[in-house]
């Protein structure tokens, strides 16, 4: 561990893993509390280093002191799961690889702590789910790299490993559960990067950490350092990307910006140009990137086929786009399935969707249901399966709002328009596409629409679907905006001039 003042943490991090860990090493940083002393109190062999805005070269201090055969790395406010001691178990005794990778879980408030892994007495749950390499062999050319987000990967690459299986071991990570908290980091994150970023210009990495830690207000910019840099990747010898383990998450936070910019055929061709380069760890991302833009086949082919391997990948070392997992590709295949009226086909992929959704993946999931019903004329299954949405004050904000969003297509399929437009209105979050696309429709057909009006639901659809794309372009034209040439057939089919004019 690497730690400054620490002291409230320490005692949790270390005190998950004593008893299993052979020896504790903390490189304390700079502490002015009393970090090092609590540390050597419960066991721990304190080294001292010269913070110089390097993480990397604190890690390694660290590496350098270890003496045990494999190496477990937490941050002070992360503790070992305690139901991953068997499983850590499992993985000390494998000797076939040099690294495995840990699950870290992101902790947040809740409203009880049912929920939380640690069983402390507070109320916090998993956020979010995601590997990283955190155990791995006592070995001299293993070692962190990187400034800021600093990883072992490249020396393993180097050393020709790339088969880092899953452990089976999870850490609980409670350093984002207060906003204040979060928010220190993400600046101190954030200035740290772009000094690597302006050290190394053309590091591909520090680029594209860079660009997805940007803040919110500089979407554009974000936009533009992420297509740099999957151009400068594209443009390497299949090799040199194949040795780049984030390509993954990089061309899936691409498509994101992407989408946000209605650029749906672009986002779609790229994604297949590199699935057919690299093959299945690509295919959640490519199937979702065709489904938007309204291509079936290719959809559907892709994202059946990760379902039938979630897990496959051109190497285990890949970092896999971070919206994939079955209860997501479910979610897609019945949203196309509903758009080529197969009802039965999309409900079965919603329910085979829900045996493995998270809280979130569940209200999409239902909430397609719900659209399912709605397609068919069937009002009453339609209500009540908005009533039984979870819809109590542990559901996620979007849960409520695609509950709301449904309530309000409910309400405009019955003729109470009235009604709708107050649902669409409380549904809105931002950005939702559909919510934004309903509100903006419902107010069109009450006759609520004047030229702030349409200008303000040009603004706020992005076009992130084909359909959606229709409708933004449809408004585009009665304010007289140019219209892009690069548009997915579904979508120029919804914005075509009716045969014979009108």
């Amino acid at each position: 561990m690497i730690v400054r003042d620490e002291a409230a943490n320490l005692p949790g991090a270390l005190g998950s893993v004593q008893g299993v860990a052979q020896e504790l090493i903390v490189v304390d940083t700079g502490s002015t509390d009393d970090s090092a002393a609590i540390a050597q109190a419960l066991g721990a062999r304190v080294l001292h280093f010269a913070w110089c805005d390097d993480f990397a070269r604190a890690r390694n201090v660290a590496l350098e002191a270890a003496r045990g055969d494999w190496v477990l790395c937490l941050d002070a406010d992360q503790q070992l799961d305690p139901a991953s001691l068997p499983a850590l178990e499992r993985a000390l005794q494998r000797q076939d690889v040099l690294a495995q990778r840990v699950t870290i879980e992101l902790l947040t408030a809740a409203t009880d702590d049912r929920a939380n892994p640690l069983k402390d007495g507070r109320a916090l749950a998993v956020l979010q789910s995601f590997p990283q390499l955190r155990l791995f062999r006592r070995d001299a050319r293993i070692r962190f790299q990187g400034r800021v987000h600093e990883d072992v990967a490249d020396s393993l690459l180097a050393i020709g490993s790339s088969q880092w299986p899953e452990s089976g071991v999870s850490l609980c990570d409670h350093g984002y559960v207060q906003a204040s908290e979060r928010e220190r980091k993400r600046v101190r994150n954030l200035a740290l990067l772009q000094r690597v970023h302006e050290e190394a210009p053309d590091a591909l990495y520090p680029a594209y950490k860079l660009a997805i830690s940007l803040p919110a207000h500089q979407q554009a910019e974000q936009a533009a350092l992420l297509q740099a840099t999957l151009e400068r990747v594209l443009q390497l010898p299949v090799a040199e990307q194949s040795a780049l383990p984030f390509l993954p998450q990089l061309l899936a936070r691409t498509v994101d910006a992407w989408v946000n910019q209605g650029r749906l055929l672009e986002a779609a061709r790229v994604c297949q140009r590199l699935l057919d380069l690299h093959g299945p760890v690509f295919d959640f991302t490519t199937g979702c990137a065709w489904a938007r833009a309204g291509e079936w086949a290719p959809a559907r082919h892709s994202l059946l086929r990760y379902l039938a391997a979630p897990a496959q990948a051109h190497h285990a070392a890949w970092q896999s786009d971070p919206q994939a997992s079955p209860a997501q590709a479910c979610w897609w295949l019945a949203w196309m399935a509903r758009q080529q009226g197969d009802f039965a086909q999309a409900q079965a992929h919603v329910q085979q969707g829900l045996r493995s959704a998270t809280p979130l993946q569940r209200a999409a999931l239902e909430g397609e249901g719900v659209e399912i019903l709605l397609a068919q004329s069937e009002w009453v299954a339609a209500a009540q399966a908005i009533g039984a949405m979870q819809a109590g004050p542990q559901a996620p904000a979007a849960a409520l709002s695609e509950r709301l969003r449904v309530s309000a297509r409910l309400a405009e399929l019955t003729g109470d328009l009235p009604t709708a437009l107050t649902l669409a209105k409380s549904a809105l979050v931002p950005g939702q596409d559909a919510a934004a696309a309903l509100l903006a429709t419902l107010e069109i057909q009450a006759g609520q629409i004047d030229l702030p009006r349409l200008q303000h639901h040009h603004q706020a659809l992005a076009g992130q679907f084909f359909d959606t794309l229709a409708l933004k372009l449809l408004i585009a034209r009665e304010l007289g905006m140019p219209w892009p040439e690069d548009l997915p057939a579904a979508t120029q089919a919804l914005i075509a001039p009716p045969v014979g004019g009108g």
